[in-house]
């Protein structure tokens, strides 16, 4: 349907070993790419008791195999993301921590901050913008200038770079 390159290329590229994701609702391809079997991730989605999350919530995560379980507040996943490379980095642990943003959590207070604060600390992190084009029913020229978002790791005076999310080799 879209996107799915947004998520298993990025995922496939880590070293599933040691690296850390935290996807959202969307990305459930990074629970498969992180060996995450379809019976757990089904038994989270259905909030039952023997999944990862014993039934608390309906989101699919398990850190046993490096999948943090996405958080429902838009925008909070990244400093929980900057949190754990900040760790790593104090640990001199060789380990990526990657997550996705939509468009419309760019928007949000907590992502600003993680990102600035992953920026000025030279985090192992990897923040993707992901473009739906629509933010809650809200058009991305309703809520961004520019809208685009290929310049938005220089604010942050970070690398960066664009890519097709339909196409995993990109």
């Amino acid at each position: 349907t879209g996107e799915e390159a947004t998520t298993v290329g990025p995922v496939h590229a880590l070293d599933r070993a040691v690296d850390i994701v935290a996807p959202m609702i969307r990305n459930a391809g990074a629970c498969c790419e992180m060996g995450m079997s379809l019976r757990v991730m089904l038994c989270g989605y259905l909030g039952t008791a023997d999944a990862p999350s014993h039934g608390r919530d309906a989101h699919v995560g398990d850190f046993s195999h490096r999948v943090l379980q996405p958080i429902s507040s838009i925008g909070n996943i990244p400093p929980v993301v900057a949190g754990i490379a900040l760790a790593a980095k104090i640990r001199g642990e060789r380990r990526v921590v990657l997550t996705w943003i939509g468009d419309g959590s760019v928007n949000a207070g907590p992502t600003h901050e993680a990102l600035n604060f992953a920026a000025v600390q030279r985090l192992p992190a990897i923040f993707i913008i992901q473009n739906n084009q629509v933010a809650l029913g809200t058009p991305v020229a309703a809520h961004r200038r520019p809208e685009s978002f290929g310049e938005l790791h220089k604010a942050y005076g970070c690398a960066g770079a664009g890519f097709d999310g339909n196409n995993v080799l990109d």
